[in-house]
């Protein structure tokens, strides 16, 4: 018996069955219609034992032409703005370079875990300077930019709340020697301004002095626009 011929012995058997329930009543002791059926199955299985198998093709799935993406799982990145080698002043034999600044979402910073130091807990907004200090005087002087002022988006922020904790680079707090350059920066916390409404930061900090803590020239003051959005890499002489 072929494969095809199965299906049409079922069919007939299947409608014996349903024929003998509506015209014979059903006695308490007859098999239910179910296991009726069973039992045809069985006898068409032995019928079929020596027939080829049939094979069932899988179903192909539907492929569309544009599929979906999958929804992204990845953080929502924020606002992200970076400026390099932006101003520099010079007072009493110290020159100072705002090297890079950066101003963004702390979202936008996925390699830098800011849960280490609880004073970036209720700060949104993160902030970071990297300065270039040279000593170009023929003594040794100290200067304490990592100790300075910001003043951002009416905020006032003072850097020694971050010392030590979100520093990197060269220590470019305390005594520089004559000819000597420093390259290092600090990351502070903004809490109450969002990255759009910051337009203007301020860097303060006092002048150099010398070993007798004589203040040498004029306090340095950066102000700096920030309205011309830039997002530039770190160059690798900043790294």
């Amino acid at each position: 018996m072929k494969p095809h011929s199965v299906c049409p012995i079922f069919i007939l058997v299947i409608v014996a069955i349903a024929c003998q329930s509506t015209s014979t009543p059903i006695p308490s002791t007859a098999l239910p219609l179910e296991n009726q059926v069973q039992t045809a199955a069985a006898v068409i299985a032995i019928t079929t034992q020596n027939a080829q198998p049939i094979v069932v093709q899988p179903t192909s799935q539907i492929v569309t032409e544009n599929p979906s993406p999958s929804p992204s799982i990845a953080a929502p990145v924020g606002s992200h703005f970076a400026w390099n080698y932006i101003t520099s002043q010079e007072s009493g034999g110290i020159k100072v370079e705002i090297a890079r600044l950066l101003i963004a979402d702390k979202t936008a910073i996925p390699d830098v875990d800011f849960s280490f130091v609880t004073s970036f807990d209720d700060k949104p907004i993160v902030g970071e300077i990297v300065f270039k200090i040279t000593n170009n005087s023929q003594q040794t002087l100290s200067i304490y930019p990592d100790q300075g002022t910001v003043i951002v988006g009416g905020e006032q922020i003072e850097l020694i709340e971050y010392l030590m904790l979100a520093t990197f680079g060269d220590s470019v707090g305390g005594e520089i020697f004559p000819g000597v350059t420093k390259i290092g920066g600090i990351w502070f916390g903004i809490k109450r301004t969002s990255v759009t409404e910051i337009q203007q930061i301020t860097i303060a900090f006092s002048a150099p002095h010398d070993a007798n803590f004589t203040s040498l020239g004029q306090d340095f003051n950066f102000t700096i626009d920030l309205s011309n959005r830039q997002d530039q890499p770190v160059p690798d002489e900043l790294k």
